[in-house]
């Protein structure tokens, strides 16, 4: 550490939670937050006893605690449809809504945020057409999933995580299979028929209570959900931690204001 190079730091894991090291010098406005390397359940290396030289200024240790976010898909999807003014177009959104619900039943996924509306389009050099705007969301924490958890030793948020994507893809699936199934699943695929390609998938990032993304401070991990700084809470497992106003909050990982 003689030659200047920064001191590094280890990413160490405590009850499967990321802990992110930060040094900075006492007395001193830098710090200097190097990203090493991690790995889970490794117990970190007690500090060697060897004195260190006293040309070198001392280190405080701060450990920021991450975690993965939990996943969930927006998906939206377009229809063709005879007329908007029509009680079919809800009837095959329930019905549509059912078969997906089917499709992934068992993975204690759970769909909300539905959504469908009817507008007129016209494309260039195309005639009007009537669309159908189906929209839902695809969330891991359905039926069960606290008793799929407690019988989990490791990062749960890995397994609810890893349902969720096999829910996407079984529904993307379906979507691409759509020719075949309107006319196995609902009759006469001509008066409402999907529209090739129209698919679209998102996926939302979510942190659990106490934790937030922080792509300023904590640029080296962006993605990561890090437990909120003082004066700071997450409630509601939105992405952000939020300020509080409110209160002095002189705590990391608030989860009130």
């Amino acid at each position: 550490m003689g030659d200047g190079s920064a001191p590094m730091c280890t990413l160490s894991v405590k009850s499967d939670v990321y802990y992110r090291v930060q040094s900075s010098t006492f007395g001193g406005v830098q710090k200097a937050g190097v990203h090493g390397t991690h790995t889970r359940r490794n117990k970190q290396e007690a500090p060697r006893a060897n004195p260190l030289p006293s040309s070198l200024t001392p280190l405080m240790y701060q450990y920021l605690r991450y975690r993965e976010p939990d996943y969930s898909y927006q998906i939206n999807v377009r229809y063709a449809t005879l007329a908007c003014h029509q009680l079919a177009n809800s009837q095959f959104f329930e019905g549509l809504l059912s078969t997906v619900r089917g499709l992934i039943d068992g993975l204690t996924c759970e769909l909300t945020n539905f959504y469908h509306s009817c507008h007129a389009i016209k494309e260039p050099e195309e005639k009007l057409q009537n669309e159908l705007f189906l929209s839902f969301r695809v969330d891991p924490f359905g039926k069960g999933w606290e008793e799929i958890c407690s019988e989990i030793m490791y990062d749960c948020e890995d397994e609810t995580n890893a349902r969720v994507q096999k829910a996407r893809d079984l529904i993307e699936k379906f979507f691409i299979r759509q020719p075949n199934v309107l006319k196995n699943e609902f009759g006469d695929p001509t008066k409402i028929y999907y529209i090739e390609h129209s698919i679209e998938i998102t996926r939302i990032d979510n942190c659990r209570s106490g934790f937030g993304k922080n792509e300023i401070t904590h640029n080296d991990c962006a993605n990561c959900c890090v437990v909120c700084d003082p004066n700071t809470f997450n409630s509601m497992n939105n992405v952000h931690c939020q300020v509080c106003n409110d209160i002095r909050i002189p705590y990391y990982g608030a989860t009130t204001c």
